[in-house]
Parts: C-alpha cells; structure tokens; sequence
C-alpha cells in the first residue's frame, strides 16, 4: 500500500481566502466600533458624573438662599441684576450671586443658635437693641469665626416680610447705615440680643429674621472653569473678587444659565469632553468635530 498525501484543493482555498477576507474587512470594523462604544460610554458616564456633582454641589448651597438677595451679572464686575421674573433671552450672565441663610447655624449641635425670632413685646426691644429668645450670640461668634469669618462682626440679618429690594443686600457697594432701601442689616451682640449697626431706627422691625454670614457667587469664566466664591459680606461693602474666598467647582464647563420665576431658581451645568475624540457624528451627545458634552438642571425651590 501506498502512502497518499491529503492537501486544499484550489476550491477550498479559495473558500477560505474569502472567509479570511471577511473577517479581516468586518472583524476589524467591529472591533473598532466596540472600542469606540467603549470610549463612548466612559466619557458619557464621567460626564454624567460631573455634571451631577455639580449641579447638587450649587443646588445644595441655592436652598439657603434668601430669595430675595439673588442677582446676576454679566462678567465679574457688571451691574448686579435682579433676575425674579427677567427677561432672559440672549442673556450673557455668567455671575450668579446671593446672601446665603446660616442654615448650620440655625439647627446648631444641640440647639440653634440663632431662633429666628425677635421678642417685640419685651420691654427692653428698642430701637438699638432687639431681643431674641433662644439665641447663643458668642458661641455663634465663635462658630462663625472657625468658618473662617470675623465673628458675629460678619452677621446681619433681614426681617422676614413682604418684598425685598435685591439691592439692598450691597451688591453695588456699601449702603448708608439707615438707607431706606436697605434689606438686610449689619448687627453686633449684646448678650441675647442684637444691636443695630448702629441702629433700627426707620427699619422695619418684624417678629421673624434670618441670619446671614457670608454671600456666594459661581462665577463661568472664559477658560470653561466654574467657580465658587464665598465668605464675603457685601452688605459690609465686599464684593466676591476683593473680599472674597474663591474655589474651583468643575473644569470643561461649557456653560452655566440660570432662569427664575418668583422663588423658583432653575439652574444647567454643562460639562464637554477634556479633548477631541473621534466619533459617530450620529450620536446625540458627539459635536461634528467628536467632543463629546452632556447637561444637567436642577429646579431649586
């Protein structure tokens, strides 16, 4: 018996250089695809991310505010603007700014330490010395003062009642000590109660306040960064660039809009890609040159 050699007939070869073909032109195609899929997905998931973390991190410093000192600007040194039911069409503003309610303050470790409340029925509420119950003026001193403030020498409060003049807060610089227009006023302690700066004399005196410390602004620069300034007190006369403390909040923010009607504050943060990807120009979330941005709102009551 003869031994026979078994090889590809010419048909099998050409049935396999074919095969081979195929999958050298589609193989390569899909895993490109997945790869792209992939690159895709951690973007958009990093993108999600930020721009939650961003959102949540100015929303939870927004609830605090007092509604009524809100304003904007266009750039940092623009005339401040009452944005309560605005125009906002084409707007540029990139500041948003407010007097923040000491909220932490307010619920204390184990009681507030400001009530909130001023005794007027008490006889020694006068015009330069108003009388609130409940209060622990020289820890909240302290306490102001290991945030990084000057102590109760930073507080003012404003009376909780009908409307306010955003511009009362000091946003356009210092106001008189008795300015009509003035709705938030600069106090000292005197034991359990407040003093006037240097008095209520012509202020609207009502039962209920709130304790302001510090003002905040985010601020939308040119470079796509977004800011944070706090621990300034306009209604001393700082203004967030020269009094204020500044922190970073997000990089690649492509933009920062704002929109309120009466106490309703709806705030977008959106956040792009940190470089150029190649992409399927079909996606939603591709621009036509591949970066890649997503945005996230937030309605602030």
């Amino acid at each position: 018996m003869r031994n026979g050699k078994k090889a590809f007939s010419m048909l099998e070869l050409i049935f396999v250089i074919v095969v081979v073909g195929i999958l050298s032109r589609f193989g390569v195609e899909f895993l490109a695809q997945a790869y792209r899929n992939f690159i895709f997905s951690n973007i958009n998931n990093k993108l999600q991310a930020q721009s939650e973390a961003a959102v949540e991190f100015i929303a939870k410093r927004l609830e605090y505010r007092i509604k009524g000192s809100v304003v904007a600007r266009q750039g940092l040194g623009g005339v401040p603007t009452s944005i309560r039911n605005a125009a906002v069409i084409g707007n540029t503003w990139t500041v948003l700014e407010w007097a923040s309610e000491d909220a932490a303050g307010f619920r204390g470790l184990n009681a507030p330490l400001w009530s909130g409340v001023i005794d007027l029925d008490d006889p020694a509420t006068t015009n330069t010395n108003l009388i609130t119950p409940g209060t622990n003026l020289g820890t909240l001193s302290n306490y102001i003062t290991n945030l990084g403030g000057n102590g109760i020498a930073d507080a003012a409060i404003t009376f909780v009642a009908g409307e306010q003049d955003p511009r009362g807060y000091g946003w356009n610089g210092a106001l008189a000590a008795n300015d009509s227009g003035r709705s938030i006023h600069p106090v000292a302690a005197n034991g359990n109660a407040f003093t006037g700066n240097p008095d209520f004399i012509g202020v609207k005196v009502t039962e209920f306040y709130k304790l302001a410390w510090t003002a905040y602004g985010i601020f939308h620069d040119a470079n796509d960064n977004l800011w944070l300034y706090y621990n300034y007190q306009p209604w001393n006369g700082d203004s967030l660039t020269a009094n204020g403390t500044r922190q970073l909040i997000m990089e690649n923010v492509s933009s920062f809009q704002f929109i309120a009607l009466d106490n309703l504050l709806k705030i977008q943060v959106c956040v792009h890609s940190d470089g150029i990807i190649s992409g399927d120009a079909s996606d939603d979330a591709a621009t036509a040159s591949g970066e890649y941005a997503i945005c996230k709102d937030k309605t602030v009551f």
